[in-house]
């Protein structure tokens, strides 16, 4: 029997944040309070530095409890584009792929994981 989810990834942890553009890229670093650079420039809670001129920034949403962050970056030229993928979904996927599988196996699960030709990954929890 199999149960099929579709998760809508939030970036929460900053940690794996972090673990994330590691594993993208190790030359990828994250600035505490920055500013943001794109054709003009804007200051957010952590900055993403990416090689070039344009970076992506995060600002944490306001609100009560732990908040997700808001990624923010000028899409001109699509320098950012080319390095997290389209709406940042390289990071966005690996993120939730390292949320998830450090989730299920501190609850004692196993994760495997497969990708696809298009690029997506696919990750399988069992119990164990």
């Amino acid at each position: 029997m199999s149960h099929w989810t579709r998760v809508q990834t939030q970036l929460v942890d900053l940690e794996i944040i972090k673990a994330a553009l590691a594993q993208l890229d190790s030359g990828i670093e994250v600035l505490e309070k920055g500013s943001v650079r794109g054709h003009s420039h804007t200051n957010c809670d952590y900055v993403i530095r990416l090689r070039g001129h344009y970076d992506v920034g995060l600002k944490r949403m306001a609100g009560i409890g732990v908040q997700p962050f808001q990624l923010v970056w000028d899409e001109y030229g699509q320098h950012v584009e080319r390095e997290l993928g389209q709406g940042c979904e390289k990071l966005l996927q690996t993120y939730a792929e390292i949320k998830l599988t450090r989730d299920a196996r501190k609850q004692g699960m196993r994760v495997s994981k497969t990708k696809g030709k298009d690029g997506t990954i696919h990750l399988t929890v069992t119990t164990s």
